[in-house]
């Protein structure tokens, strides 16, 4: 369970990165305070479902793609025509 917990926490602080997202936004887009937002990061089996459902809403994804690991892209290499 704590893993399943650190990895919601893991794919958040990489939507913040990728969409930046300051962690006061992110705090308020879940409905607390930043203090509260912190201690969840430190803390992840905090989490409620609550918040869990608003930050996968901003970020518009469903909470089962916000628990479930990232893949990484697939970059594919360009061909030049010579």
């Amino acid at each position: 369970m704590q893993s399943e917990c650190r990895q919601i926490i893991v794919n958040i602080e990489y939507l913040q990165a990728s969409k930046k997202v300051d962690n006061k936004k992110m705090a308020k887009v879940m409905g607390i305070s930043p203090a509260t937002f912190q201690n969840r990061k430190n803390k992840p089996s905090t989490l409620t479902l609550g918040e869990i459902e608003k930050a996968a809403r901003f970020f518009q994804i469903t909470s089962a793609q916000l628990i479930t690991p990232f893949e990484a892209p697939t970059i594919t290499p360009i061909q030049r025509k010579e």
